[in-house]
Formats: structure tokens, C-alpha cells, sequence
């Protein structure tokens, strides 16, 4: 299985769903009472690749949104060969759902960073300037590093800072191997990141006070293989009995109520799911209900993106063509979630 796969181990096999409705099972767990309703909008795709000849005419994949100075800013993955996307493209939206594609696209690529490609990153303004956490791998192929680059706007000109900000665990540890990051949230002690191992169904968690050194979350209790130097705080043995062959995408935002996570997932590799969990300090982590509620498509989706603007929460995923094998477009369902 190529590393294209086995990050979204679902392609091309499954049919989408997005969660909706969800409210916790009666005595599931104890927390908060929470419900999560959301609805997809009826636009979706809600940024679609490019027309032919333009430099993302194939693909548009693992959109990260940012709202910030009352804009929303997307960056995005794209390129015009499916087999190897080229660079991260940037849109902004006054609303989050109509968006403009920036004309001087791409505005991060191999070239620029010096690196064989760039690919899942993770993209957030830390109060001074924009900082992108980028994989290096090739193409679809990750690598098992991730690299840091800064820029003054979210147009550039970035620069790539030579040292690895996070790296896999050895042969022998869980996260072993190519990964890629999929939340960076700030915390009352810096940052907090998640990134899932291509070739593992879990979750992994890394804290950093600056944002360039990081440690990943390991539990002292577990001290031999393949928990030595690290742990995982979310895995398929968490995620409910819907998703208990494969899970991906952690995006976890933070919040005064505490963390919650938005994640994919999937049973029987013929329907998928987004799930919703929730925890007090972002490493335990309680599963809303058992079951994911469903939303049958065409088309495959996980999600990517979650952010909440002015009450709503906003829910971004990718859309794969199912027969192409490749993500064709960029899709948002709006909502609520209520913790009480």
C-alpha cells in the first residue's frame, strides 16, 4: 500500500459521511452533556480544482482554514498532475463559504523550500507572524519528518528553517514511519499538536512553548516497545464501535470549555464517518456516542479543518472522487456544538 493510501486508507472504497446530530448515549460516559448539529452546505464543493491549464487543475486537497483580522484564510494543497501535487495554494472568504483564490498561486512549493515537496501542512498566525508545520515527502509520498517555515503574510515570502521540528519514533516505537500533523492549537502554555502515523490507526500528541521544540506526550507508566518515548492519546480501541478498523485526520480545537477533536473513521471500509470526542486536557479522551451518524454521498470525505466563527462551527473536509481516485474539491457543513 503506497503512502497515498494509507493516509486516506479509505480512498476510492468508500462511500461519504459526515456526522450529524450527535448527542451523547445515556450513561455512555461521564462529561459535560454535549450535542453536535451540524448541516452540509448545499454548494459543496466549496473550492473545486482549478479550470484546465491552471497550476491545481486535478487536485485541491487538505484545506487548513485560519480566521483572522475578520477574514478567513485558507491554505490548500493542489497541483495539475494527481499523481504529484505540487505546492499549497491560498484562498480568502469574507463568509467561509465563497472563496477567492489568490492570483500569484502557488504561494509555497518545493522550489521555494528547498525540500523534495510540500504536503499536510498545518498553517496558523502565532501573533507575529505565519507559520507553516509542512511534510517534505514527494508527491503523495510522506516523509517521516516535519520542517517549519515562517512568513510576514500568508502570501510569503516564506522561509523553511533547516532543523526538524518532529520527527517519527524508531523502528520499534507506534509511530514509526511516514505521518502527518493535523492540528496545531494554542494552549495556556504554548502549543499543542496532533499528527496519526500513516501505518498506525492513532492518534499522537506533542507540546512545544515556542512552536519549534517539541515533546512528544509520554506516559512514564509505559516503558518498554513501542511505548518507550512516546504514547498515543487516541486510538482505534477509543473511537466507538463504528470505527474500529481505521481512524485519521485529528483536528482538535481548544477552547474555555476545554478540547474537543473532530477525527475520520471507519468499520467496515464500505461506509465512513466523522466522529466527535472531547477531553479536559487534550490527551484523555472521551468518544461522544458509539455510533456516527451518517450522510450518504458519492463521494469520499474526511475531514480536515474545524474552526468555530461567531457561534458556528465550521467543518471542512475533502471530497474524493471515488472512480479517479484523486480529491476533486473542498466541502464545509456548518453547525453547533452546545456544551452544557
Amino acid at each position: 500500500m503506497n503512502a497515498r493510501c494509507s493516509r486516506l486508507i479509505l480512498c476510492v472504497t468508500l462511500i461519504a459521511a459526515l456526522a450529524v446530530g450527535l448527542v451523547p448515549l445515556a450513561g455512555a460516559q461521564e462529561g459535560p452533556a454535549i450535542t453536535v448539529d451540524f448541516a452540509m452546505h448545499e454548494g459543496n464543493p466549496v473550492l473545486a480544482a482549478g479550470a484546465p491549464g491552471t497550476w491545481d487543475s486535478m487536485v485541491v486537497s487538505e484545506p487548513r482554514v485560519i480566521h483572522h483580522d475578520d477574514l478567513f484564510h485558507m491554505f490548500f494543497y493542489g497541483g495539475d498532475n494527481p499523481e504529484a501535487p505540487t505546492g499549497i495554494g491560498y484562498a480568502t472568504s469574507p463568509d467561509g463559504i465563497v472563496w477567492t483564490e489568490y492570483e500569484g498561486n502557488p504561494v509555497f512549493t518545493p522550489e521555494m523550500a528547498g525540500t523534495p515537496g510540500v504536503r499536510s501542512e498545518v498553517t496558523y498566525f502565532d501573533g507575529e507572524q505565519w507559520v507553516m508545520l509542512f511534510n517534505p515527502g514527494e508527491g503523495w509520498d510522506a516523509a517521516d519528518i516535519y520542517l517549519r517555515a515562517t512568513a510576514p503574510a500568508p502570501t510569503g515570502p516564506w522561509t523553511t528553517e533547516p532543523d526538524t521540528v518532529l520527527a517519527a519514533g524508531s523502528e520499534t516505537e507506534w509511530d514509526t514511519g511516514p505521518f502527518s500533523v493535523e492540528s496545531v492549537v494554542s494552549t495556556e502554555d504554548g502549543y499543542s499538536l496532533y499528527y496519526g502515523p500513516m501505518n498506525n490507526p492513532a492518534f499522537g500528541m506533542a507540546t512545544s512553548t515556542d512552536g519549534i521544540t517539541w515533546t512528544k506526550v509520554d506516559d512514564a507508566e509505559t516503558a518498554e516497545s513501542p511505548y518507550a518515548t512516546s504514547d498515543p492519546v487516541f486510538a482505534v480501541v477509543n473511537a466507538g464501535s463504528w470505527a474500529q478498523t481505521w481512524i485519521g485526520a485529528p483536528v482538535v480545537r481548544h477552547h474555555a470549555r476545554g478540547y474537543d477533536m473532530f477525527f475520520t473513521g471507519t468499520n467496515d471500509f464500505a461506509t465512513s464517518g466523522i466522529g466527535y470526542a472531547y477531553s479536559d486536557d487534550g490527551i484523555t479522551w472521551a468518544v461522544l456516542q458509539e455510533e456516527a451518524a451518517l450522510v450518504d454521498s458519492k463521494n469520499l470525505a474526511v475531514v480536515s479543518s474545524v474552526l468555530e466563527v461567531d457561534g458556528t462551527v465550521y467543518v471542512y473536509y475533502i471530497e474524493w472522487d471515488i472512480l479517479a481516485g484523486v480529491p476533486y474539491g473542498i466541502g464545509v457543513v456548518t453547525g453547533t456544538v452546545t456544551w452544557e
